[in-house]
């Protein structure tokens, strides 16, 4: 048995290690800003769309308790990279409405953008009605999708086409509706905020690639492992980063904020710089 001066000695240890994990955990890694730049090998990707850069944004979750200072510094950064098309995949706030009014301000400089577009989360569901957030948004110059969808023409692109669900756990979601406008042969971006309904999206195969947000990429997760202990509902089988199924494409983002505990552990806070690339065939 450990001597009793021993055993307090590690338990001391212990509580040090603890606190330190906490503090960098609180304080270092969940204001610490990570920018992920992964290219998506699009089959009969238009030659012309070769290089097209999406900026993926999500899970903004503005509250109290949320570093200001670094969703300017994502603002700033993302208008930095130049994008061709910016997303924003949902839950704006976590549970206080009024905090949308603040979170559509600091966003502001994104609305201008040619080409930006935003879908809901469960969390925005659950606290407004359909067109309480439509108002809200429109009003901040913002284009938000949900269930419908619109052709993204640029001069110096092909078109493609862009739509939104609503929440699969607190909304109505219809991906027919949404499609209704997509035209033939162009690529198609779907901002389905949870991850999981990716596999009802390959199935349908007409979706070319998904962008969603939900599980925060885990939140805290186990270094080197990567393993994110901690699942929430629809996020369950698509945690974070790149997937495909046939030719239908996914990227799931680790998201701006946080929810129960304000902390992030091997999981720092990511805008997602997708390229579109034509995919190589094999021999």
């Amino acid at each position: 048995m450990l001597k009793r001066r021993k055993l307090f000695k590690l338990l001391g240890i212990g509580s040090l290690v603890g606190s330190a994990g906490f503090g960098y955990a609180s304080c270092i890694e969940r204001t610490w800003l990570a920018i992920t730049r992964v290219n998506i090998p699009i089959k009969n990707l238009p030659a012309d769309l070769d290089g097209f850069k999406i900026a993926h944004l999500t899970d903004f979750h503005l509250d109290p308790h949320y570093p200001r200072d670094l969703l300017q510094e994502a603002v700033t950064s993302t208008l930095d990279e130049n994008p061709d098309m910016i997303a924003l995949t949902g839950d704006f706030i976590s549970h206080e409405k009024s905090a949308l009014d603040e979170l559509l301000t600091i966003l502001q400089p994104l609305a201008s953008h040619k080409a930006c577009y935003a879908s809901v989360g469960n969390h925005d569901m659950w606290q407004f009605k359909p067109k309480e957030i439509r108002q809200k948004f429109a009003a901040s110059g913002f284009r938000l999708l949900i269930n419908e969808g619109e052709i993204l023409r640029t001069s110096s692109h092909s078109p493609l086409f862009v739509y939104g669900l609503d929440s699969f756990w607190s909304g109505k979601p219809d991906r027919n509706k949404a499609l209704l406008k997509a035209p033939p042969n162009v690529p198609i971006i779907g901002l389905i905020h949870e991850p999981d309904p990716f596999e009802q999206t390959a199935k349908d195969g007409r979706t070319t690639l998904q962008l969603s947000g939900h599980t925060h990429g885990g939140q805290c997760r186990i270094p080197l492992i990567g393993y994110a202990p901690a699942k929430v509902s629809w996020g369950k089988k698509f945690i974070h980063g790149y997937y495909q199924i046939g030719e239908s494409h996914l990227y799931v983002s680790s998201g701006l904020g946080t929810t129960a505990l304000p902390i992030r552990f091997a999981c720092r806070p990511e805008i997602a710089l997708l390229t579109l690339r034509r995919s190589t065939p094999t021999a």
